[in-house]
């Protein structure tokens, strides 16, 4: 099958997983939103997803706060930022 076929079957936007082959094959009819995550582990993975906001977030908003972060340090921190940690988002991971 090539990649246009695959595209063209929807293949392409997202993974299947093995099971889904046969009902996508016209074989078997699936019931309805089959292939998206249960509504608990997608509350999770928001969950999740929000608390490690919180987590990065508190500590520089509680180190504000208290004026340990002054405008010389949040300038540093900005420069690092875009110097350093924005370039290593778009460095592919490989394991």
């Amino acid at each position: 099958m090539t990649f246009a076929n695959s595209a063209a079957m929807g293949f392409a936007s997202q993974p299947v997983h093995p099971s889904n082959l046969v009902a996508m094959m016209g074989k078997e009819k699936l019931p309805p939103h089959s292939s998206h995550p249960a509504f608990g582990r997608l509350t999770l993975l928001v969950f999740e997803a929000v608390l490690e906001v919180v987590c990065v977030s508190l500590p520089g908003y509680i180190v504000a706060r208290q004026g340990m972060f002054n405008a010389e340090m949040q300038k540093f921190a900005a420069n690092l930022n875009v110097m350093l940690f924005t370039p290593c988002l778009s460095m592919p991971f490989t394991t």
